[in-house]
Formats: C-alpha cells, structure tokens, sequence
C-alpha cells in the first residue's frame, strides 16, 4: 500500500513539475500569427503583438500579452486605434474542468485609444471583416453556390442558431474583474480634438453579457472626477437597465443617469431619468475651477436638477426639466437633433435669476492649469510642453495635461452660422437681478435657421416703470455677423435707469430726466454702423434724424451725423458748479437745431447733406 500511495504521490509531482515546466519550454510567440490573423479576419484590421507572448498553467491558467497594437482604418490621423503596454488574462482551473469559464482577472495597462470621426459623418469604431486581407490557400478565390460543402442532415444554417450560440458562451463566461490602468481616450472631429487621460476602472460581471457593475476614476481638462456603473443583464430583445453616476472628487453629490437601453431596434435607445444635487455649489466650483480661484460666497448654495431624458444616436431630449439653486426656480425642455440637420431648441422658464451671482461665477477664474497652456493663459514652445511634469495631487496621482485644440479651415469664408443649423429658445426669467436691481419678466424667444438669427422678442421692463423692446434678425451667411434690428424703449423715469447704470445724475434737477422714449432702426457690420429712423424723447425735447459710423479706417470712426432737435434747455440738464454760474442766461430758442444736417428727419444720414460728414485716420 506504502507502494502504491508512493507511486501515486510521485506521478501528482511529476503532473505538476510538467505543468509548470512545460509552458516555458514552449515558444509561445510563435502563435503570433495565427493570433493576428485570426483578429484581421473578424475586425478588418491589422493586429501587431511587438512584445513577448507568455501563458502559465499553475496555481491558475494566466496569460500575458505585451505591446499589442490594433492598427486604424486608412484616413485616420493616428496609425493605430488602440495601442496596449500589457494586457494580463488569468482564467480559475476548476470550473474548466467542469466546462464553465471564469475569468478572474483581466488587466490592460496603459491602453490609448483613438476615435476619429470624419468630415463625411463616418467614424473609425466600425469593424467590417469584408476589408480583412486574405489569408490561406484559398484567399482571393470566389465559391459559386454550388461548390459550398452540404451541411450534414438535421443541421441548420440559419444565423439565430449562431447567435445563440454566442449568447449560450457569453452568459456563461464570468468575469471576476476587470481592471484598465491609465488609460488615454482620444476623440478628434474636423476642427477638434479632446483627451481624456489617466482613466482607471474597475468592473465585476456575472458574465460577458452582464450584470456588472463598475467604479472607476478620471481628470478630465484636470478636473478629478469619479464615477459608477450599474449594468443589467444585457439583450438584444428586450430593453435593459443601466445607471451612471457621475461625480467630483472630494465634493458631495453628483449627476446620476438611469433608465432602459433597448437594443431590439435600428439603432440603440435610452429612456430614463437624470438627477443632479450638490450639497454645496461653491465647492463643487471651487473643485472645479482650482484650489486659487475665488468663488463668491453667493454660491454656497445647494443645486437640483432632475428631468426626463431620452436619447439615441441622432437625438437627445430631456423633457420636465427642473432646475432648483437657492431660492430660484427653473422649468422647461431641451431637444438636440443631429438628422437630418443639426437642430437644437430650448425653452426655460426662471421664477428669479440672479445674474450678478452668476457673473462672479464666471470671472473666478483662477481654474486648473493645463500643463500645456501654463500660467495665465501663455502657451509654450510646442516642442518643450510635453517636457512640462504633470500637476501632483497631494495623494500623489499625477494630474495629466489636458487640452482642446481648433484648428477651423476656412474660416475666411465659411459663414459664420452654418447654414444646415436651426433651432429656437425661449427664456424668460420673472426676476432678472442685476446690479442688485430686478429686471422683470425678461424674455428672450428667438429662433435661427438658413444662417439667420431671428429675434421675435426681446423684452424686458427695467426700473423706473421702461420698457424695452428689440426685435428683427442678425445674419451670419457671411465670414463677418450683420445685422438688421428694431428697437423700441418707453420709460416714466429715466432717471431711474441711469442711476442703476451708473451715471451720476445729482447734479440734474429733479423735475428732469424723468419721461423718455426712443424708437429707431440698426442696420450694422463690423465694418459700419446705420443707427437709422431716430425718434427720440426726453422731457419736453424731441430729436429725429439718422447717424452713420464707418469702423473700417484706423483711428477714430468717421460720422455721419443728421439730427433735428426741437428745443432743449441745457440749463436744467447742466448742474451750478459756480456762482457765476447762477447768473441768469437767455432762454434757448425754440427751433434750435443740433447737427450738421438740419433739415434731416427720419431718414437715413445718407440721404442728408455731404457736410454732415466728419472723420479722422
């Protein structure tokens, strides 16, 4: 018995001697080939493994793969779409022994992925085996149907036997984790690049088709962000679920997204909800813009957000949006369309807005240095910015440079508004503050299409009882913006306004400054402005006439000036500022006129006398 039990002990070490012997006797590199041609065939593209192909079998299958390469379509800026510093594959060895397949980790260090979208709409993510060289004895040659081999009786050939095939393998593949360690995504579309480094993610599955949930991390333009991912059993015939949340680091609350991907249709669909809350708006700015940036307490303040939102490859709508920070109150919809034109229409609803709050906002900007911008805004040598060290958090993970380059073709003569655009947006505000003041029921509601900005309404009652009104459309058919615009102010107090603005109008007496309207028309390029059809009233005095501003010429703008003025007292407008100045003066005449174009009214300076022309440089 001693015997056998010696002889069994020996063969158990012998078996385990030749599984961890025998794998490194084996020249694994010599598969490369059928690796990569294998991949060729299925994707259409060029697979290179540079580095050394190594697998072991105890105490657990694993495999390794260094340097692969998965080569772009032809166009492309970059050779390769995916480049890969290592990839590490380790497989459980019982449940092979009972058939089932449990991936206990895979790894892929420094991946760098590439995604371009063309200038035609095309895009570089789809894998067609059609444009796979041929390969074999056989590659190149066409198979009439009758020369196809006859599958054996009982069998069928029909594709949803092989779909469920590889439904059947990939429910029973498990996926303990999954981990991608300082991953680089790169988007570029005509005119624009975006990166995304430093990405780590870690993800559990049930099985290639899911569930699966996930966590991982990434600094965006150099903001640390987190986030979460929850997947549910993924299928082709029924919708599944899935949420994301999206957060900043060190900062409480984030964006969560949830709902039903369905991808039974031509393309897939999302249905679902989108949540926001900040406990603290300030520091998720202050996170945001960088630890210098000087964020106006005013913000400190919590922020909801929550809509309806559904989206696909050509659409995104959000529906019942609401929107809640502090005291103030926001409602409506967004929808962006990309087919068949690009379109995009908004429409918000605001009980109060405080703009200043959110002008102080906008000037905090001490943000996170690009590494490739540096400080204040000054660019290096493009040879020396990608020497400069990376930013280190004081964890020390290494802040990655992040930038966004435009480089516009053409821009000389593509129009300024592109002509396939269309759009609109309502926003009307019951509240706007400003300079401390509220603005009430300010109302934008305009829309754009054919290179054209419609205004149907902008209006706005400011203080002092005035009512602003301006209407009309700015064209950007051409390199340079123009526009054709009506305008319409009616107030009881002037004076009001001016003191909001800034002016100081002590000096004038009280009784002044008080009624006032203006009507009247601008036609301008950045080249020239008409301020035409002037219909002006302040207090007892009336003005009509046109004026013209050439802005081509260096220097001061040559004017064209064609005013008529009824009749003014410049004594009630002009404050004493001596005593001789309280000495009585005549009386201006009524009739006095002002200008150079007397006989002038309510038409466009062009029309008036030549003189009326003055100018400079």
């Amino acid at each position: 018995m001693k015997k056998i039990l010696a002889v069994i002990g020996a063969l158990v070490v012998v078996i385990i001697v030749a599984l961890l012997v025998i794998p490194s006797l084996i020249d694994w590199n010599s598969y490369k080939s059928e690796v990569t041609t294998a991949v060729n065939e299925a994707t259409g593209r060029n697979l290179e493994l540079r580095g050394d192909l190594s697998l072991s079998l105890l105490p657990f299958p694993a495999l390794s793969v260094e340097d692969a390469v998965l080569g772009n379509v032809d166009g492309a800026t970059d050779e390769n779409m995916v480049t890969v510093k290592e990839v590490q594959v380790s497989v459980a060895l019982m449940p092979l022994l009972t058939g089932n397949i449990q991936v206990t980790e895979v790894r892929l260090i420094d991946p760098v992925v590439s995604i371009e979208t063309f200038a035609d709409g095309s895009n570089n993510l789809v894998f067609d085996p059609k444009d796979a060289e041929g390969h074999g004895p056989q590659a190149g040659t066409i198979n009439n149907p009758e020369d196809q081999p006859v599958a054996p009786s009982g069998t069928s050939q029909d594709a949803p036997a092989a779909d469920n095939g590889e439904s059947s393998l990939a429910s029973s593949v498990r996926v303990d984790s999954l981990s991608i360690e300082n991953a680089t995504i790169i988007y570029r579309a005509p005119g624009t690049e975006e990166r995304i480094e430093g990405l780590t993610l870690s993800v559990e599955a049930d099985s290639l088709n899911g569930p699966a949930t996930g966590e991982g991390y990434v600094f965006y333009r150099g903001i640390p962000m987190t986030f979460k991912l929850n997947l549910g059993e993924i299928s082709q015939s029924k919708p599944f679920p899935v949420s994301v949340r999206l957060g900043i680091d060190e900062v409480d609350g984030g964006i969560d997204v949830g709902g039903q991907i369905d991808l039974s249709g031509a393309a897939p669909d999302f249905n679902g909800e989108i949540n926001g809350k900040f406990d603290d708006l300030r520091k998720a700015a202050q996170r945001i813009a960088g630890d210098d940036a000087d964020i106006p307490d005013i913000a400190a303040k919590e922020f909801d957000l929550s809509g309806k939102l559904a989206a696909n490859a050509k659409a995104v709508t959000v529906n019942d949006l609401a929107v809640r920070f502090g005291e103030t109150r926001g409602s409506g919809a967004l929808s962006v369309a990309t087919e068949p034109k690009m379109k995009a229409d908004l429409a918000l609803r605001f009980n109060q807005l405080d703009l200043d709050a959110i002008m102080a906002l906008a000037s905090a900007s001490g943000g996170h240095k690009d590494v490739a911008t540096g400080a204040a805004g000054e660019k290096p040598a493009a040879d020396t910015a990608a020497n400069v060290p990376d930013a280190v958090k004081p964890n020390g993970q290494s802040i990655p440079s992040q930038g966004r380059k435009n480089d516009v073709a053409s821009a000389s003569t593509a129009p300024l508004i592109p002509a396939d655009l269309t759009g609109s947006i309502d926003l009307e505000v019951e509240s706007l503050i400003y300079n401390q003041t509220p603005i009430h029921n300010a109302r934008i509601n305009a829309g754009i299409a054919n290179s054209k900005i419609t205004l149907n309404e902008v209006s706005a009652g400011l203080p002092g009882g005035t009512d602003l009104q301006v209407f009309g459309s700015i064209s950007g058919a051409k390199p340079q913006v123009s526009a054709d615009l009506r305008y319409e102010i009616a107030s009881e107090n002037i004076r009001a306004v001016m003191r909001w603005l800034g002016v100081d109008v002590e000096g004038v007496r009280a009784d002044r400054l008080r009624r006032f309207s203006l009507t009247g028309g601008l036609k301008g390029t950045p080249d020239q402005i008409n301020i035409n059809n002037v219909d002006m009233r302040l207090d007892d005095t009336a003005v009509r006439g046109a004026i013209v501003a050439n802005l081509d010429s260096e220097g001061l703008p040559a004017l064209g000036i064609g005013l008529k003025l009824d009749k003014i007292n410049l004594d009630q407008y002009i404050g004493a500022s001596s005593p001789a100045s309280s000495v009585a003066k005549p009386a201006a005449a009524d009739g006095a006129s002002g200008g150079t174009a007397a006989g002038a009214s309510g038409a466009d300076v062009a029309s008036t006398d030549k003189t009326a022309s003055a100018g400079s440089g």
